[in-house]
Formats: structure tokens, sequence, C-alpha cells
């Protein structure tokens, strides 16, 4: 890669610039309108806890716009997805394994997942004002002992000391918010926080999905821009991944999964991907 790919954009934090990513991915606000959509979608007093009136009216606004059916399937059944394959990955994991969401916004699937295996430990890193929202509101919840939420600034922190030296099994690595070349040096950075076995589960919008919706949804089309980290086609997630020198690459649509939990059928906005460091 050459040194004129890399994005002014992007600076070195501690050194990597990878790193940055972190912070960058914490700035988003867009987890306030899925966690509304969330809490209209599924009925769950978790969901309705991690949901603001903000996000609530949001949410319904665009609905009675006429939102369309399959990205109202997606709000629902992303953070389902995302728990689908986690198990998928823990079943070749060690035995106590620890998953780590370094942005994890206001999903309660790490939650979900850590009620469902007691044996496994599971990280949720925010900005310290979300992770301070986030306790008051689960505070009347009686949350299970190996699910931890951490508020870190990782604009200023660098991961490391946030784990104080320790790997984890899985890291769940957003994309959706930077280019190519960001992700791929996001990647680079996530690797040395990974067991010899451990593997990344990243997220990123998919295009065809994404222009197939704008064209029978107007209120998608006015709010749905295309995103930094939008891929085109699986060969194309398959690229950036070798880049980034990762290797047993799984690739899973949002629909695929759907119909394996016999669950209302998404809009395949993003698809999910296992991949392994190459060692």
């Amino acid at each position: 890669m050459s040194s004129t790919e890399r994005p002014i954009s992007q600076p070195e934090i501690n050194g990597h610039p990878g790193a940055w990513v972190l912070g960058h991915n914490q700035q988003q606000g867009g987890s306030v309108l899925q966690a509304g959509g969330r809490a209209l979608l599924i009925q769950s007093e978790l969901t309705q806890a991690l949901s603001t009136l903000r996000g609530r009216l949001g949410a319904r606004a665009m609905m009675a716009a006429g939102m369309h059916r399959g990205i109202m399937n997606y709000t629902a059944f992303r953070p389902k997805a995302m728990m689908e394959v986690i198990r998928r990955v823990m079943m070749a994991t060690v035995a106590t394994p620890t998953v780590l969401d370094p942005a994890a916004g206001y999903s309660p699937q790490m939650i979900w997942m850590a009620q469902e295996m007691p044996y496994a430990q599971f990280i949720e890193v925010d900005s310290p004002d979300v992770a301070a929202d986030k306790l008051i509101r689960l505070s009347r919840f009686n949350l299970p002992d190996n699910h931890n939420i951490l508020g870190v600034d990782l604009n200023e922190r660098d991961l490391d000391s946030v784990l104080k030296g320790n790997q984890v099994d899985v890291i769940i690595a957003i994309g959706a918010y930077v280019d190519p070349v960001a992700f791929v040096n996001y990647l680079d950075y996530l690797r040395r926080f990974l067991t010899k076995t451990g593997k990344i589960i990243s997220a990123l919008p998919y295009g065809p999905a994404i222009d197939e919706v704008k064209a029978h949804s107007a209120i998608f089309r006015r709010f749905g821009g295309e995103l930094a980290g939008t891929v085109h086609s699986l060969d194309e997630i398959r690229t950036r991944l070798d880049r980034a020198d990762f290797q047993h690459i799984s690739t899973y649509r949002l629909s695929e999964l759907a119909r394996d939990l016999d669950h209302p059928i998404p809009a395949d906005l993003e698809v999910l991907t296992v991949a392994q460091p190459n060692h």
C-alpha cells in the first residue's frame, strides 16, 4: 500500500494509523435512532430502557413516512443476526472466550449474549458519556456478572490500556464509517489484541441492497446516503480482508441468517464477515 493511499483525515494515534477509527466510531450518532426503532419493533424491557424519547420519536416519524418493510425487519433483526454469528464463532473458540465490542452504542446484543453464555466474558466500550447514560438506564436490571460496560474515550486512550495487556477472542469491528484504506489499517491495529485463534466480526454496508431499497423508498433516498465503508460485492470484502492479511473469511447476509432463524426477511443493508489474522 503506497503512502499516497492514506486519507489526510486519518491521523496516527498512539503510533498506529488504524487506532483513530475506534474513536471515530464512538462519535457516530446513528445508534440512538436505531435503538428507538428497536424499542418500537422488539417487545422487550431492555430495548425500551436502551432507547431515548428522541430516538423513538425519530423512528416513529420515519415509519409513518413510509419506511420500507425490509428496513423495519433489518432494524428488528440486526442484533439477533450479530448474536447468531457470535454463536457460530464461539463454536470454534476456547472454552471461556472473551468478546469485545469497542463501539457498542445502545444495542442489547452483548447483554443478551452474556445472559445466554455465562461461561464467556462480554465487554462493551463506549465514550464516557454514553457509557454513563447506559449504566443509568440499566440500573434497574440485574445485569450478568460476565458483562461489563467501560466508559473510555478511544481518541485519547489506546485499546491496550483498556484491556490492560489482555487479549480477546472476538472483536466486533464496525467498518461503515471509514474508507477501505482506513478499514485495512483498523484491522491491522485490532489484530494485536486478538488471541492466536481470535477472530474479528466485521459489519460493512452492502451497496446493492441499499440501492434496491432506495429505489422503493423515498424516505431512505432522502436520508440513506452512501457511507464511506460501503462495499458493492462480496469479493470487495474479501479483497479488503486479504489486504489486512486476514484469512478463513466467511460472509453472512442478513437475509440468509433470517431464513436460518425463521425471522421475517430483512433488507441486506449490511454484510457480516468473520475472519482470522494470518499469524
